[in-house]
């Protein structure tokens, strides 16, 4: 089913179920094909509880580096150490048009008027620790999206079975009651 969907997205829309990961550059070079030996894609043969992920290329997350907020002493006003990662989704084909659509209505306080989905991080003292959980946020963030949400049903109405619990107290209640009764023969 998601193979049939990814037709016609070009050599970079490759699927797995494994753990994220990025396409490196020679991966890039063989379209995209994972180490296994296999084209990436997902297949039926493979267990249903492995996350779904999307290989997301190098190059289409931009970092840049800003002053940060906070602790840090002197060295907060001399050291970029916040990293913005910013993915712009009008950009990415090889992210499935469900998966977008999902991510721009779930995520839209983060995306920009041209498109791109900006994540923030400035938990760490270094940029390069910032940046590696941007990229990590931004990979969780396409994932989330993969996943469709829930069909939910409505129940309507009470179910067969609650009718008859109800039927059968009010059964028992009224012979509670017809027991209570004076009836004529006790005179």
């Amino acid at each position: 089913m998601l193979a049939a969907a990814m037709k016609g997205r070009g050599a970079m829309a490759r699927w797995s179920r494994a753990a994220p990961r990025l396409l490196s550059s020679s991966a890039q070079a063989t379209g995209g094909a994972t180490q296994d030996g296999g084209d990436g894609g997902a297949s039926a043969d493979r267990a249903d509880d492995a996350p779904l992920t999307v290989d997301v290329p190098k190059n289409a997350i931009r970092f840049k580096a800003v002053r940060s907020s906070g602790p840090g002493g002197q060295a907060v006003n001399k050291q970029s150490t916040c990293v913005e990662a910013r993915v712009n989704l009008y950009e990415a084909f090889w992210l499935p048009d469900d998966a977008r659509e999902r991510l721009m209505n779930d995520e839209a306080n983060r995306i920009n008027k041209v498109g791109d989905l900006i994540v923030v991080v400035q938990e760490q003292r270094t940029q390069e620790l910032n940046k590696r959980i941007a990229q990590e946020r931004v990979q969780q963030l396409l994932d989330a999206s993969l996943v469709a949400p829930k069909e939910r049903v409505m129940r309507v109405g009470i179910s067969e079975a609650g009718k008859e619990y109800r039927k059968e107290s009010k059964r028992y209640r009224s012979k509670i009651k017809q027991a209570r009764r004076v009836s004529k023969k006790d005179w």
